[in-house]
């Protein structure tokens, strides 16, 4: 297994075959597949906390927190309506379905900027998608 290290966060590594599986996945896969998908990218994002936090000596509650709140978050299951919805009422619950997911950009977005452990994080991610 190939092992290389970021050059945002010295000493971190991360094998070449968990960068190519994310990779696969950012590339789409099935429908089915997602759930499998968002635990692995939070498994990724877990297993490069636990590495900053070894190589600083330093536990990182609330990035960790925010990282598992953000899981949570995202394989939360919609409740199944008790009616159906006409179009009106439709457009309405993709709004807020819209809203949320702005407050997790936001948040996503402001614990990057405030983190910069989180840099190389994104970095990773944005690379596998390339």
């Amino acid at each position: 297994m190939e092992v290389f290290d970021l050059i945002f966060v010295p000493g971190v590594s991360v094998s070449r075959d968990l960068l190519e599986k994310t990779e696969e996945e950012a590339e789409g896969g099935l429908m089915a597949e997602d759930g499998k998908a968002d635990a692995q990218l939070f498994g990724l994002l877990t297993s490069l906390l636990q590495q900053v936090e070894a190589l600083s000596n330093q536990e990182e509650v609330e990035l960790r927190a925010k990282i598992e709140a953000l899981g949570l978050e995202v394989t939360k299951v919609p409740p199944k309506p008790t009616k159906d919805l006409d179009e009106l009422e439709l457009a309405a619950e993709l709004d807020k379905l819209s809203a949320k997911l702005d407050d997790v950009d936001s948040m996503i977005s402001s614990t990057i900027a405030s983190n910069p452990e989180l840099i190389m994080i994104n970095s990773l991610f944005l690379q596998a998608q390339v």
